[in-house]
């Protein structure tokens, strides 16, 4: 069976402040926001997001510690088949670490 191309759609990281995060973004970068995201803001470029989210220091899945964490989060890809993606992904050694 031939490898499916996925694209890759958003990256996800975790910030102290959503609102200081979004404006270095629009400021450093030219984004501008794309719209609400549950625990904070997506910019974009126009073909790429980026989440930015306020964790508010809950406990993160794959993260040790107790001190809050910032940075990489996860990474959402575009699949045309989600049951097709998921198996290509655990069959080249993905572990769901959430859900």
């Amino acid at each position: 069976m031939a490898k499916m191309q996925h694209k890759l759609r958003h990256i996800a990281v975790s910030v102290p402040n959503v609102a200081e995060a979004q404006k270095f973004f629009e400021e450093s970068f030219g984004m501008w926001k794309a719209g609400d995201a549950g625990r904070g803001v997506y910019m974009t470029d126009g073909v790429m997001n980026v989440a930015l989210l306020d964790y508010k220091g809950a406990k993160i899945t794959g993260v040790e510690g107790d001190k809050p964490f910032y940075g990489l989060i996860h990474f959402g890809m575009w699949v045309d088949n989600l049951e097709a993606a998921e198996k290509q992904a655990i069959d080249a050694g993905a572990v769901h670490m959430h859900g």
